[in-house]
């Protein structure tokens, strides 16, 4: 189903069962997904100002109730919510539910906002289905501030085939969701479009390399139960890959490295200390956390952050470059280089 009218008369007519078929299929633990990427966004906001926010494809409101609530609990008060989606009958629920929230039924690349006026826009579950994609990370560049934020989430195609937890991760999206959901939502081909748009689309890698394309970098990534649900922060950046934007390279050019900022965030030593329980999928984030906290003095926080960027490098294909970059690094030791030596040359 590759036209966008088929797509947008699809949620119509599933508007009004939508929210609970989506609850139940994801076993309620959406609403902890949307939560915690919330919660991370703000972080890269500045909430000394009023803030913009819009949510597209905004569908019933959910992901916007959930930006209220949070908002809230962090006592940040000065703010303005607006959603977009171009199904009417999504819309007169989500108008039915939120006084305060200004709606707009339109695409995401028609956006009616001036250019360089918001400062955070949120797609939560809505990327796969838009059609028009290019015409519309083009858009969403234009309304952004140069300081404004992109939040996804979403569910990308599977790039881990082989393995246990990739198998159950297949079972769940080809056969679960199109079931539960068809069975509560009333229309099963609704529900076998979104299983199948999962498998049709693109990885994170190759999504984060079409929004290099459009002129952004992603500079938080994290994947949530399992690799099911992905959730991408990303910035404004000053060149546009695919408008040939004449550009140089300058001599910090390694600072747009494409895992640059997610190895900042882990440490070089960290990174090689703990390969191999980053590379390894059967071993837990919280049975980590507990391996490096035994050595280091870091909060879970900080440990959970280490360990969402170092496996956003070795599953998004970075960990050849980031090894190579840090046997090059002036300010990494000895000790650490020999080891990241030692990793490359079992890759």
């Amino acid at each position: 189903m590759a036209d966008q009218k088929k797509i947008i008369s699809m949620f119509n007519d599933i508007a009004e069962r939508y929210d609970i078929a989506s609850k139940t299929v994801s076993f309620g633990v959406e609403s902890i997904w949307k939560t915690k990427s919330i919660q991370r966004v703000l972080n890269y906001i500045d909430a000394n100002k009023k803030i913009k926010i819009v949510d597209v494809a905004c569908g019933t409101g959910s992901m916007l109730e959930k930006f209220q609530d949070i908002l809230e609990q962090n006592r940040i008060f000065s703010y303005s919510l607006s959603g977009v989606d171009p199904s009417c009958e999504m819309l007169k629920i989500a108008k039915s539910r939120f006084e305060n929230i200004d709606f707009y039924e339109t695409q995401a690349n028609k956006m009616p906002f001036e250019n360089s006026s918001v400062d955070l826009i949120s797609i939560a579950y809505g990327v796969r289905n838009i059609v028009n994609i290019d015409d519309s990370l083009d858009e969403m560049y234009r309304v952004l501030d140069k300081d404004g934020v992109l939040l996804i989430l979403d569910f990308f195609k599977n790039k881990h085939k082989l393995s246990y937890i990739s198998y159950i991760r297949d079972l769940y999206i080809q056969y679960i969701i199109p079931i539960v959901g068809g069975f509560i939502s009333k229309n099963k081909e609704s529900f076998e479009y979104l299983s199948s748009s999962i498998e049709s689309f693109n990885t994170t890698k190759e999504f984060q390399d079409k929004l290099e394309n459009h002129g952004f970098e992603v500079v938080y990534a994290r994947s949530f139960s399992f690799d099911v649900s992905n959730c991408m922060i990303i910035k404004k950046t000053k060149e546009v890959k695919h408008k040939e934007v004449a550009s140089k390279k300058s001599s910090n050019a390694k600072e747009s490295l494409p895992f640059h900022r997610a190895l900042k965030t882990v440490t070089m030593k960290c990174f090689v200390l703990y390969y191999k329980y980053f590379s390894q999928e059967e071993i837990s984030n919280k049975e980590i956390v507990e391996i490096i906290r035994k050595d280091n003095n870091y909060t879970k926080d900080s440990c959970h952050s280490r360990i969402s960027n170092a496996r956003f490098i070795i599953n998004n294909g970075y960990t050849k470059e980031a090894l190579e970059y840090i046997v090059k690094a002036n300010r990494v030791d000895d000790s650490t280089k020999r080891k990241a030596r030692k990793i490359l040359k079992t890759l």
